[in-house]
């Protein structure tokens, strides 16, 4: 069974490897601003699903100040374009949810939330 590593991890641990490389400077300069933009962006997304939530990645509806229903349920890929093309993200997915926070009926699917850090056009 694979580690559950968020995408934010992830994204941080091949910035490390970018720069304990021997690789062309420029070009690992590049490559880590690329995923410097990837890693703004997919922290953006935690940090709105940790707020829509009320609670953190793990943490149970019992031990939060004011948690909602609903919980997270892996990612999705997600594409956004940017002017140095495009970047792709881990869109968390949630269960038990609709839009506006509400629970869903019976604890259903989630439904709605799309976060707003991808309705804004990027000029990254």
């Amino acid at each position: 069974m694979t580690a559950r590593v968020s995408p934010t991890e992830r994204i941080r641990a091949q910035i490390d490897e970018l720069f304990a490389s021997e690789g062309d400077l420029g070009q690992v300069l590049e490559e880590v601003a690329r995923l410097a933009t990837r890693l703004l962006l997919q922290t953006a997304l935690e940090a709105e699903v940790t707020e829509f939530l009320g609670r953190t990645r793990y943490e149970r509806r019992a031990g939060a100040d004011e948690p909602r229903e609903g919980s997270r349920n892996g990612y999705s890929p997600l594409t956004i374009k940017t002017t140095t093309g495009p970047v792709t993200l881990g869109r968390p997915k949630l269960r038990g949810t609709v839009p506006g926070g509400r629970p869903a009926p019976g604890g259903g699917p989630a439904r709605g939330f799309w976060p707003a850090v991808c309705a804004v056009p990027c000029l990254l």
